[in-house]
């Protein structure tokens, strides 16, 4: 299990690396010119946002596991499908050289310091909170892809939800 929490962290992390601020939600860059002082309303409450607040880390190194926020709990969230779900309820995963249209969309940029070529594309069956089976998507490094697919075909089989998989750009 270790090992899946590895593969995992790893593919989290080459994904996200070379995402750039506005991708990945960072704050909003402004200008201090001339502004006209307004009276509102009080800005509205903070949306809880998953991984905006790291985990308080233990001695080995690892996360602190930590209570669900309330936020999360009992949720049953509906998973938009970007691609067609898998026939029969039943674990497809592919691993194929990153076409140009999907590298576009992605949060992949040329100074990432994996090439374009060193990437792969893999589709993914998964389980969405929603109870449904879901086909995603996903760019790894070509020296994990065939691991992943096989992290995800356990996750699959375990009826692990997850709330998406995929590669799109958000607020772009």
């Amino acid at each position: 299990m270790r090992a899946t929490a590895t593969i995992l962290a790893a593919t989290a992390l080459l994904l996200f690396s070379c995402s750039s601020p506005a991708v990945t939600g960072g704050p909003a860059q402004t200008s201090s010119a001339a502004t006209t002082p307004t009276t509102s309303a009080p800005p509205p409450t903070p949306v809880w946002q998953v991984g905006a607040k790291p985990l308080p880390l233990r001695r080995d190194g690892f996360g602190q596991i930590l209570p669900t926020p309330p936020v999360l709990a009992n949720r049953s969230l509906p998973t938009a499908d970007l691609l067609p779900p898998p026939a029969g309820n039943r674990f497809a995963g592919t691993v194929n050289p990153v076409p140009a249209g999907v590298l576009a969309r992605s949060t992949w940029q040329p100074a990432c310091p994996v090439t374009a070529g060193e990437l792969r594309y893999l589709t993914l069956s998964f389980w969405g909170f929603d109870g449904r089976a879901h086909t995603g998507e996903m760019l790894v490094n070509a020296s994990v892809a065939n691991a992943v697919v096989t992290v995800f075909g356990q996750l699959f089989a375990a009826k692990f939800p997850i709330e998406a998989v995929d590669d799109q750009k958000r607020g772009a």
